[in-house]
């Protein structure tokens, strides 16, 4: 197949459907500049353009993202890489912050109920067991250093147990190899867990089966249960506490656990060394 001769192709039309917010054009029309030409002619070239639509109906379709654009936003009609790429950032961080947002409103009774079950559970004697898998275990091994650690090193306090059952590796692969790896939570939790104690469950789809399993013999056990998942909760199996972050995106489900986790913590320890915490922090106690 002939190559066509350098120079700029026509111009292609995307257009950026219900990105506006109320009140704004129903689409944001991006004439983007013509791309130069592939060293395999035609074909690569349309390939190119099928893969630049894909992108952006990809952020298009990022409606959740729509608080960042205005009537009056400034689009450029040349779509470098760059300019693409800044896109791609801006839409994922203002998705991010309207999840925030969605989360501060929906989910503050359920963080505040469960800081009361855990900081219940520590005056009593009792431990907290977290489980989860992926970034979901990243998570339960940060919550239990915040609490057997500290949240902030501006307020020393003693040790609190927690204990995330994601990193002893000897005995995750030996059951998950000899048994299955569905049970290895809840094997665990039989193991270690006792009534007054707290199983912590994060599942961003809240399907997860091991976990799911854990949460079915820390109730069985007496134990009280929190679980930290996405918008539909858990599938099947009930917690005591549900802490559900009103996206179906696993990343900002993530990101919005994270910082949820850290605010948990925080009321945890204010209901445990209220005057000390008062000592360190006299104005934000209002």
């Amino acid at each position: 197949m002939p190559h066509r001769a350098a120079g700029r192709p026509p111009a292609i039309s995307y257009d950026w459907a219900g990105m506006g917010p109320a009140g704004a054009p129903a689409a944001v029309r991006i004439e983007t500049g013509g791309r130069k030409d592939f060293p395999g002619g035609g074909a690569a070239r349309l390939d190119a353009r099928r893969r630049n639509a894909r992108d952006d109906a990809r952020i298009a379709r990022r409606d959740e993202a729509s608080a960042c654009w205005s009537a009056s936003c400034s689009v450029p009609r040349a779509m470098t890489p760059h300019t693409r790429s800044a896109l791609v950032v801006r839409a994922h961080l203002e998705e991010t912050a309207h999840v925030s947002r969605l989360a501060a409103e929906r989910c503050t009774g359920a963080v505040v109920a469960a800081a009361g079950v855990i900081a219940d559970a520590f005056g009593a004697g009792g431990k907290v067991l977290l489980c989860g898998n992926g970034g979901s275990a990243a998570d339960c091994q940060h919550v239990a250093a915040e609490f057997v650690s500290r949240l902030t090193r501006d307020f020393d306090r003693p040790g609190l147990p927690a204990i995330a059952l994601t990193t002893d590796t000897s005995f995750l692969t030996a059951f998950a190899n000899d048994v299955g790896f569905e049970g290895v939570f809840a094997r665990q939790v039989q193991a270690l867990g006792r009534p007054g104690d707290v199983l912590v469950a994060i599942s961003t789809s809240g399907t997860s089966a091991n976990v799911l399993r854990a949460v079915e013999t820390a109730t069985a056990l007496g134990m009280a249960t929190i679980a930290l998942t996405g918008r539909h909760g858990l599938h099947d199996v009930g917690a005591g506490v549900t802490i559900a972050v009103p996206s179906d995106v696993t990343s900002h489900v993530q990101e919005i656990h994270l910082a949820l986790e850290h605010a948990l913590c925080d009321l945890v320890e204010r209901a445990l060394f209220g005057d000390r915490v008062a000592a360190v922090f006299p104005a934000s106690l209002g």
